[in-house]
């Protein structure tokens, strides 16, 4: 998506490379375990900054407008984000605003720490990126699919490009609450459909496997511009 950008821009595409950002994240977490042979896969979660940029109010106005039917018990949205207190005052206010109007179905957990991922993804089994802007690479795409967790997500940028719409994830229109709602209403909606999604997902790039591809890719443009001889 970024080539495409820069091409766009005039520049030559024989001279970008595309290598993909290398995770290390450890062990990946087991899938949460059900209560019951007909539990529902039924918490989402948000990770990332809290900014007008993220798409958390299009996440949170779509959560509540879920029909009580589907949501059921047990359904849960986890927020867990940091820096919402350096935001505009306005856009604050709104966030809590709508957290607030979103009662029991929406909980904030704060900011965490890289370390504590692992321990956050054995309590969810979505992960939604709702961000309202292009993106590139996010890392969290790769740390939700690093742990097995297909993700919902806005079918621009980056994310439409990492995330495959039907294969191990879904898309819904960026910015619209309402098809993320129509998304909503279909994981809650549909047996099955996270198992489905979950064992098509592609391992992410190691931390090893990248600094693989930067070494060959150095060594290569060393050789081009090697004298003859």
């Amino acid at each position: 998506f970024l080539i495409e950008r820069y091409v766009g821009w005039g520049v030559d595409r024989r001279r970008m490379v595309m290598l993909e950002n290398g995770l290390d994240s450890g062990e990946p977490a087991p899938a949460r375990p059900l209560p019951s042979a007909t539990g529902r896969r039924n918490r989402f979660a948000f990770f990332g900054q809290l900014n007008p940029f993220k798409g958390i109010k299009v996440l949170i106005e779509a959560i509540s407008r879920v029909p009580a039917e589907v949501w059921g018990a047990g359904s849960v949205l986890y927020v867990f984000g940091g820096n919402l207190e350096v935001q505009p005052q306005l856009f604050q206010d709104e966030v809590r605003r709508l957290i607030g109007a979103a009662g029991a179905r929406v909980r904030f957990m704060g900011p965490y720490r890289s370390a504590e991922l692992p321990q956050l993804m054995r309590e969810v089994d979505w992960v939604v990126v709702p961000s309202t802007w292009w993106e590139n690479s996010p890392v969290v795409i790769q740390e939700a699919f690093f742990h097995g967790r297909p993700i919902i997500t806005s079918d621009i940028g980056g994310m439409a490009e990492k995330v495959r719409d039907g294969v191990d994830g879904l898309h819904f229109r960026a910015g619209s609450a309402e098809s993320l709602v129509d998304r909503l209403v279909q994981t809650l909606s549909q047996p099955g459909l996270w198992e489905q999604l979950r064992k098509r997902i592609r391992p992410p790039t190691s931390a090893i496997q990248a600094a693989k591809q930067h070494a060959d890719l150095y060594e290569t443009l060393c050789a081009e511009r090697r004298p003859p001889g």
